[in-house]
C-alpha cells in the first residue's frame, strides 16, 4: 500500500519553495512544539495579522497542522515535513 504524502517527500526543493520568513516559522515551530499565533508573532517581530496569514498560507501548503480545539488556534509541524525542517537547519548552519 503506498501512502502519497500531501507533500512528495522526495522533491528536494519542497522547502526551496519558501521564503526565508516561512522558513524561519516552520523552524520556530520544530524549536517550540506546538504555537499559536500570539507566541510566534513576538518572535518574528511581525504584526498579527501577518502573522495569521502566513501561518494560514503555510497550513494550506500542507507544511503544518492546526489545533482548533483551543483559541486561539494552535500549530505545529506535519509529520511529513520535520525531517525536512531539520535537515534544511543543518545544510545552513553548514553553508555559514
Amino acid at each position: 500500500v503506498q501512502i502519497n504524502a500531501p507533500i512528495p517527500l522526495q522533491q528536494k526543493d519542497v522547502l526551496d519553495q519558501l521564503t526565508p520568513t516561512e522558513f524561519d516559522v516552520l523552524a520556530l515551530i520544530d524549536e517550540l512544539g506546538e504555537v499559536s499565533v500570539p507566541e510566534i508573532r513576538v518572535k518574528i517581530e511581525k504584526t498579527r495579522e501577518h502573522t495569521a496569514r502566513l501561518l494560514k498560507k503555510l497550513f494550506d501548503k500542507g507544511f503544518i497542522d492546526r489545533n482548533t480545539n483551543s483559541m486561539p488556534y494552535r500549530y505545529n509541524l506535519r509529520k511529513e515535513i520535520v525531517e525536512l525542517v531539520k535537515n534544511h537547519k543543518t545544510r545552513s548552519e553548514i553553508n555559514l
